[in-house]
């Protein structure tokens, strides 16, 4: 069992690399494997919001020659944050929280493209969920421009868990929905805020529309029914910032 420099194999290596923090992208594990490891492996990822994917041991077969023990680990270019840490910090930095969730973007060069514009556009923190999310790999990293390295990300577990937790931190709960009947520049960002963009294909989930304070949309004038989610995210962190700047230069 061993190591590389992207992925780790065999039950004890990756049960120690969970031990140590090592930064994990996504735990494979055979379909079949059943008892006391594979239940210590589920129990340590979960502590971790490592997200986890039951596969044929054959995908595995073919990823990794040697005895893997039905068990691979894709380690992370980064380290993940902890949204308890960073909120009390923004506040106490005097700034007002900005913070962007994703709500299950699945494609790498969006998320990759939105990591470089949050970075750029004063997001404090990037928050993706555990399953059903785009990995954060090389590639990400490279499409980033290595924003990736100056953005705190934060991979969670709960959704009602967080919202709930940066509700009661006074962060508002702003949602991109094309059923919105607001546009966004009617909305006041200036406020504590964390705004949610959903995917392409389905946009935010009823959980999280549920639970936000406002819906908004952008405005467009031609006939394409939505914008790429790389780019939505980089009118509405613009718009963001547009209102702030407009906010601290009044008398």
């Amino acid at each position: 069992m061993g190591k590389s420099p992207n992925i780790i194999v065999g039950r004890k290596p990756v049960l120690d690399a969970i031990g140590d923090f090592t930064p994990i992208s996504s735990l494979w594990i055979d379909s079949t494997l059943k008892g006391p490891v594979e239940m210590e492996l589920r129990k340590a990822a979960k502590a971790q919001n490592i997200p986890i994917k039951r596969v044929n041991r054959t995908i595995l077969d073919r990823k990794y020659k040697v005895n893997h023990q039905g068990i691979i680990a894709y380690t992370s270019p980064i380290k993940f944050q902890e949204l308890n840490d960073i909120i009390p910090a923004v506040y106490e930095s005097g700034q007002v929280p900005f913070f962007l969730y994703l709500d299950r973007v699945q494609d790498v060069g969006n998320l990759g493209s939105i990591i470089r514009t949050a970075e750029a556009l004063g997001v404090h923190a990037l928050i993706i969920p555990s399953k059903k999310s785009a990995p954060i790999n090389e590639q990400v990293v490279k499409i980033s421009a290595g924003a990736v390295h100056n953005l705190p990300i934060v991979r969670i577990h709960s959704v009602h868990d967080t919202l709930e937790l940066l509700t009661n931190n006074g962060i508002q709960i702003l949602s991109s929905s094309l059923k919105a009947k607001k546009s966004i520049d009617f909305i006041d960002l200036t406020v504590p805020l964390c705004l949610v963009v959903g995917s392409e294909e389905t946009g935010i989930s009823n959980d999280i529309e549920k639970k936000s304070d406002d819906l908004f949309s952008i405005p467009q004038i031609g006939k394409t029914e939505s914008l790429n989610a790389a780019i939505a995210t980089g009118i509405i962190t613009y718009e963001v910032q547009r209102q702030r700047r407009i906010e601290s230069t009044s008398p």
